[in-house]
């Protein structure tokens, strides 16, 4: 995964170094993203054309989110071949604030002056692309206070699960599956849901600690998904 520098500089002054116009004789420059979503960590990769053949891209990421936004810098830059394209590989950064469940990825690659040459006012050329940044999880709020009813209706959010199209609940007690939910459909280019229904939709309900594992896959790996490890089901609670 990249690592990204970051600074105390204003966004503004930020995004005053990157330009905004390409004086150069040459083909306009593009870039691409090879997915429209990413949840922090995954790879992010850059496929780029246009620039001046062998010229060194540097890029700027900056997130935008309800609750927080950032601007960074890649921690190296990128070398055009002799036709002005390259491919570039970033891991995804983490979100602004850990108040958003997702927010805006902007990613610039910008061209930067041959090495050794004076400074010049003359803007270098650039090109931009836009992405979505996702947190990975899910939440049953009744659950994070410890508020276990199976019988009562919830809402289940999912966010970030992309590639995956469907969502299940794996409910495991004692080590061992008890039983696989169908959730419901993942929606939109990050693979979110929001979905009532009943926190144990089946019988019967042993009491117990269970763990419900949320995952893209009918099939339960333990390795992978959003668990809730402690749903603990009381005497009183359970159904026969």
């Amino acid at each position: 995964m990249s690592r990204y520098r970051c600074g105390a500089v204003a966004a503004a002054a930020i995004l005053a170094c990157i330009p905004v116009a390409n004086a150069a004789a040459q083909a306009t420059p593009t870039l691409k993203a090879d997915r429209a979503c990413y949840t922090p960590g995954e790879a992010i990769t850059l496929t780029a054309g246009g620039f001046a053949p062998a010229s060194s891209v540097a890029f700027f990421f900056q997130l935008m989110g309800a609750h927080g936004h950032q601007l960074a810098t890649g921690d190296t830059n990128s070398t055009a071949d002799a036709t002005g394209a390259f491919q570039a590989r970033y891991g995804a950064p983490d979100l602004a604030s850990s108040d958003d469940f997702q927010e805006h990825l902007s990613i610039t690659a910008n061209q930067q002056p041959p090495a050794g040459q004076p400074p010049t006012t003359d803007p270098m050329p650039f090109a931009a692309t836009d992405v979505l940044l996702s947190t990975f999880d899910v939440l049953v709020t009744p659950w994070d206070r410890g508020q276990v009813d199976p019988r009562k209706t919830v809402a289940v959010r999912a966010f970030g699960y992309e590639p995956a199209t469907k969502l299940w609940a794996h409910y495991v007690l004692n080590g061992k599956r008890v039983k696989t939910v169908y959730v419901g459909k993942l929606t939109g280019p990050c693979g979110n849901l929001l979905k009532h229904m009943r926190e144990f939709p089946f019988s019967p309900v042993r009491p117990g600690t269970y763990s419900v594992y949320f995952q893209g896959s009918q099939t339960l790996d333990k390795r992978m998904g959003t668990p809730y490890r402690k749903v603990v089901v009381s005497r009183a609670k359970a159904i026969a």
